[in-house]
């Protein structure tokens, strides 16, 4: 490099050609490979989805529909169904409401826990993730366990459920399925209905004051649901794109 400066006239041009063709040569592609991670970092292209609502709401089976249709627009999709924050769930059946809440003590300790793992999870997977332009597909997520505590044994604490939702990470849509209390109670007769009433109020009051939230009417053809999800997903994704 030094030697083959001294044989030319030593100018601004001669000095630039000379950096490119040594600095970006195939024995330093690291230097492609670093502006390629800042490029990356600068401008996250993956997304992040979570999918909100009662057991039976159809969440999964929208999921299912859109994971097979949109999957062309981004380079990979990756599905978490949570099940108190571990990696997935298993798909045996479980009825929740049935055991009984921790004292406390235990549910504050849960709680942090929770915390703890989920911010892990983020930043170590989900985060690496939308770095390499992924699409996260999340059933349930952090919101359910303060929306709904007695469905993870936890007794509610208000002091940590205002806290940790302000703290914990954010994601970039939130779609809450509405489903009617009488079709989900036909579709799943874990819960009587007043009490699926009752949790699908909690879901609408707490859900009201996120910026991100999209509500999608459920109560049709799963078809048109998958097809109006798709389509708010797609719109966000252009938008950010656009720097909108």
């Amino acid at each position: 490099f030094l030697l083959s400066i001294k044989k030319n006239k030593i100018n601004k041009k001669n000095l630039l050609k000379y950096y490119n063709s040594f600095f970006y040569s195939k024995k330093f592609s690291f230097f492609k490979f670093y502006n390629k991670l800042v490029n990356r970092l600068n401008f996250i292209t993956g997304i992040q989805v979570v999918f909100l609502g009662c057991d039976g709401s159809g969440k999964s089976s929208i999921i299912k529909n859109i994971s097979k249709s949109i999957i062309l627009n981004f380079f990979r999709h990756k599905f978490f169904h949570y099940h108190l924050f571990s990696k997935y769930q298993t798909r045996k059946q479980t009825l929740p409401y049935k055991k009984k809440e921790y004292n406390q003590f235990l549910s504050n300790v849960k709680l942090l826990y929770l915390y703890i793992r989920f911010v892990f999870n983020y930043y170590f997977n989900i985060y690496i993730k939308k770095i390499k332009s992924n699409l996260i597909l999340n059933d349930r997520y952090y919101h359910d366990v303060f929306i709904d505590p007695k469905r993870y044994r936890i007794k509610s604490n208000l002091i940590l459920n205002n806290l940790f939702p302000k703290i914990l990470p954010k994601v970039d849509i939130i779609f809450y399925i509405n489903t009617s209390a009488e079709n989900i109670y036909k579709r799943k007769k874990e819960l009587p209905l007043p009490q699926i009433k009752k949790i699908i109020k909690m879901y609408k009051d707490n859900l009201s004051k996120c910026n991100n939230l999209k509500v999608i009417n459920n109560n049709t053809s799963s078809n048109v649901t998958s097809f109006n999800v798709c389509k708010e997903i797609l719109l966000y994704k252009n938008n950010k794109l656009l720097g909108g």
